[in-house]
């Protein structure tokens, strides 16, 4: 599991070790922890530039073989996000039932904002 967080996010050493505290019996072969610093050359700020240095810092303390690559999936979302509790492992298998489609098939999941509906917004 990867964690990126922006250099501005306050509180973030005590947002990353309650991460930890919360993940740390879930199984994940490793929870990696980057801090995106703000303001880097020729980036816009802004999720995706988050996602993407987390991925690059996270890839490059990872050994693996490039045989590897196949055998490993990448989902993005916020901190904020409810996953269903079998997501990982459905996703998993749908992955190896289809033949380890990897760079032809994307699995967007789904997103439920029913809660953010029943607030009022004006």
């Amino acid at each position: 599991m990867v964690i990126s967080v922006e250099e501005r996010t306050s509180d973030k050493e005590t947002k990353c070790k309650a991460l930890n505290n919360r993940f740390k019996d879930a199984r994940f072969e490793r929870i990696i922890f980057t801090i995106h610093p703000y303001g880097l050359p020729n980036e816009v700020p802004g999720k995706c530039s988050n996602s993407n240095y987390g991925l690059r810092i996270a890839s490059s303390q990872m050994a693996f073989a490039l045989s590897d690559m196949e055998n490993i999936l990448v989902t993005t979302c916020d901190v904020d996000s409810k996953f269903p509790p079998n997501y990982t492992a459905a996703l998993t298998l749908k992955y190896q039932q289809e033949n380890k489609p990897a760079l032809s098939t994307i699995y967007q999941r789904l997103c439920f904002t029913i809660e953010n509906w029943m607030v009022y917004h004006f």
